[in-house]
């Protein structure tokens, strides 16, 4: 086996690959934790607020952030379920039936 078959894609374009990569990891925790858990759970707690229960430091600050976390670790987690299962699949379940 060549030095050519063995690796997919170049060094130059691994590295590239590698940190869209982490990027995309990154948005990924970020957004998930913003628009799964804190957008929710901001809306309805400024809701509260404004039909006059609760305090502003509980309601508005610190539920919505700790959301937001708790969001952010799911997303985290996700991601890396993901990655466990996309490493486990063997090459075979992606190869084209058609032979193209």
């Amino acid at each position: 086996m060549s030095k050519e078959e063995e690796y997919a894609m170049p060094k130059e374009q691994a590295l590239k690959w590698k940190e869209r990569r982490q990027m995309g990891h990154r948005r990924f925790v970020g957004l998930y934790g913003f628009f799964f858990l804190g957008g929710p759970v901001f809306s309805y707690k400024l809701w509260r607020y404004s039909q006059g229960s609760g305090s502003f430091l509980n309601d508005v600050v610190l539920w919505p952030a700790m959301a937001v976390i708790a969001g952010g670790c799911f997303g985290h987690w996700l991601w890396r379920f993901n990655e466990a299962a996309f490493a486990a699949t063997p090459v075979e379940a992606y190869k084209d039936d058609a032979g193209s």
